[in-house]
Order: structure tokens, then sequence, then C-alpha cells
């Protein structure tokens, strides 16, 4: 099912490794490399240099990461700056969404991971120094935090294209932190052990508090009942809250008229451009991501990667090929729907330009979407007008994008459409 999913006008070795790394991007390592070339590649153009220092000092946004290999035995840890003062914009995804690519590295990047090996499968009570974390991740404002290393900071990044760029790292022998005044609304459902933590997370949302703060007190195990609270990864973590969120949002615009028109929504940064085509009727969805060579997942072959997902009115059941990009695009289309208060179904179309080389995370879709739907839409009569509209900013043909389509596919049978680009 999944190769359906994968576009190739080529047999040929270089097109097949395309393919792969659309696919996996890193995670999988289907290539059968120990590590991922394409990673290891961009990492080595942004490393940085913390001179033989094996301590920090610095005000965290606050930050904290969950590590994922090993699982369920994991690295956690506090991610200090060398620098006080407000840092809180390092973890601010909208303020970075019209930055440059390189910019927001070498600015995010700066933050160093500190590591430390617990159990995801134990409760987070087991440990102080996840209590001390969790003193973190309920502060209000950065949190001066000095950290002590068992041995000297590793000067490496870490990319994917799920979780946000980090910076150095290195394993933790203490931390020290100056308290700061709680935030109330997370303090609130950090204390209620009979909540679930799916409604602790729409209780957040609701209060406003923003996605990165959601997903990292889930991530620490600070929400839910009291004996189900885990430490999630924050790769996972990320989607969980995507997913968990979209989910109420789905349930709430069913009672909602639906929308009477077409509308069709640009928005771009970082190399990537987000075309957004909304339909009338029920709920129903689509992804679909564009690679253009010399793009982050398509460094060798001349045709464009592209691959796609899509759900019906009831959502899915399992979990999109496509990965974390999937589950942020649908939340993003989701919230609009729920913000105007009307109904619908929606075609996302992301392109990947050669100036998006390396990843910066699954927010940037996120973020991307959102912008988007902010923007003012034009609106069509017809699904072939809106189609027009919409690939007139895309540089990839229509019929490859169509191939990899099952929604879209399916519209254009129902009303017997043609469509000419």
């Amino acid at each position: 099912m999944l190769q359906q999913k994968l576009y190739s006008n080529s047999s040929n070795k270089k097109q097949s490794q395309v393919n792969i790394c659309l696919l996996c991007r890193g995670t999988k390592l289907l290539c059968g490399k120990p590590t991922c070339p394409i990673l290891v590649r961009t990492s080595s153009i942004s490393k940085l240099e913390i001179a033989n220092r094996n301590e920090i000092f610095g005000s965290s946004p606050p930050s904290v990461f969950v590590g994922r290999f090993g699982y369920p035995k994991v690295m956690v840890g506090p991610m200090v700056p060398p620098f006080q003062g407000d840092t809180s914009y390092l973890s601010k995804f909208n303020y970075w969404y019209n930055a440059q690519i390189e910019e927001y590295v070498q600015r995010v990047t700066s933050l160093v991971r500190g590591m430390y090996p617990v159990r995801a499968d134990k409760p987070p009570e087991n440990y102080n120094f996840l209590l001390n974390l969790h003193d973190l991740a309920l502060s209000s404002k950065p949190v001066d935090t000095h950290v002590d290393f068992k041995g000297k900071i590793i000067s490496k990044i870490y990319l994917s294209e799920d979780v946000q760029p980090f910076g150095p790292y290195g394993y933790l022998e203490r931390m020290e932190y100056t308290p700061s005044t709680s935030d109330k609304a997370i303090e609130k459902v950090y204390y209620d052990k009979d909540l679930r933590a799916t409604e602790a997370i729409w209780k957040l949302y609701e209060q406003k508090r923003s996605l990165y703060t959601i997903q990292q007190v889930f991530s620490l195990g600070m929400l839910g009942s009291k004996y189900r609270r885990k430490v999630v990864p924050t790769r996972w973590s990320i989607t969980a809250v995507d997913d968990s969120l979209a989910k109420f949002l789905m349930n709430k615009i069913k009672d909602f008229p639906s929308i009477d028109e077409y509308r069709v929504f640009f928005s771009s940064s970082m190399g990537n451009v987000f075309s957004v085509i909304l339909i009338p009727g029920g709920w129903r969805y689509e992804f679909i991501e564009i690679f253009h060579k010399g793009s982050v997942w398509n460094t060798w072959s001349e045709a464009p990667a592209i691959a796609g997902d899509f759900e019906g009115p009831d959502g899915r059941t399992t979990y999109a090929s496509i990965g974390g990009c999937y589950y942020a695009s649908r939340f993003a289309t989701l919230e609009y729907f729920d913000k105007i208060r009307r109904s619908g179904g929606a075609i996302i179309i992301r392109e990947a330009l050669p100036s998006y080389y390396m990843p910066v995370g699954v927010w940037i879709v996120r973020e991307g979407v959102r912008k988007a739907l902010q923007e003012n839409f034009k609106s069509f009569s017809t699904l072939n007008d809106a189609l027009k509209e919409a690939f007139s900013k895309i540089k990839a043909n229509f019929n490859d994008v169509l191939i990899n389509s099952n929604l879209l596919k399916s519209l254009l049978r129902q009303r017997k459409l043609q469509f000419n680009y």
C-alpha cells in the first residue's frame, strides 16, 4: 500500500533511493546504512563549537528534550543556551516562520542538551531528576540554569524531520536552577491526578498555551491520571498532541454547517510552499508532499519525489505513511474550521524547493498551514477552477501529483471533470 503512495517516473537506482528517503526521512534506515547519509551531511554543515567546556550556564526557555533511541531506556534533560535573558523566542515556532533557514538553525542549536538516562516505562516519581525537570517545565518564564557534564560537551547537531534541530549535548552530572513563577494553567492540570491526558491537553489548548508547551509537559509525563503517567519521547509527543487536538476539533466541526465554496490559500517559508484547498461537504482530508531535486529528501533525482496520505469522514485507524507532517497539517486545518465555525474537507499540498536543504522539524508544516489559513483566500464555485488557482503556484506537474492522490482523484471522478493544466 505504501508503495502506491510514492511516485517515480524512472526505474533507475537513484530514483528508487529518493522514494526510500521520502518514506524513511532518517527514522527507519531503510537504505541499510547505520546512519542516515542525508542527515550526516546536513548536520556536518551546522556543527557548533563549544570550546572544551564541561558546564553551561544560561536561561532555559524553559525547554526539555526526551530522546527515543533505546526506548524504553531513554535520555532526558534540559536544554540551556550559553547566555541569559529572555530566551523564550527559542521555543516559539511562529516567531521563526519568516526567518531564513540558516538563522533559525544557528539560533536554536545554541541550546545545549543535557542527557540523563531514565526508563520511560516507569512512573516519573521514581526519579528526583524528572521531578526537577517538571519544576522547570512549570515555569512561566525562562529559568536560569547551571548544568555540569560528565566530560566535555559534544559539539554535534541533531537534525530530524519531526523535531526542531538540537545543538551540542553532554551527559549530565548535576543541574541547578533558580525557580520561577509557575504557569497556573499547567500547574492545575499537573496536580489533577484524576484528569485524563487527552482532557488535560484540550484544557491547556483552550487556555491558549502554546503547542510547544503542551507537547513538552505531555512528553515529561506531567499529564494524565496518577498511575498512567509516563515519559514520552519528544518526537512521539509532538504527533500525539497534534492527533489528540485534531480529534477534539473533528468532533466539534461535525455540527457546523459546511462552507459553500472552494477556498484556496497560500503561504511560504524556508523554501516550503503551502497550497491549501478547502472543499465543501463533510470532513475529508489529504496531505501531499513534493520534494524537488536538491531539497532535503531528494538529493539525487531530477524528478520530484512525491508522497501522500488521506482519510475520510471518520478519520483514520492506522498511522499515516508520511509521518508527523500529516498530523500537524491536519490539526492546523481543523483549527481553522473550528475558528470560522464551519465544516468542510481539505487538500493540502506542501512543495519543498532546493532552498529547503535541511529539515527543521514538523513545526514548519503546522505553522505553514496556519499562516496560509490566516491570509486572504480566493473563492471558487468549482473544483476545477480552485485547482487551476492552486497549481498556478506549484512547480510540479498536476498529473504527477494526481498519481499520488486518493481524495483528489475521487473528487474528480465524482464531478466527472477533466482538469487541464
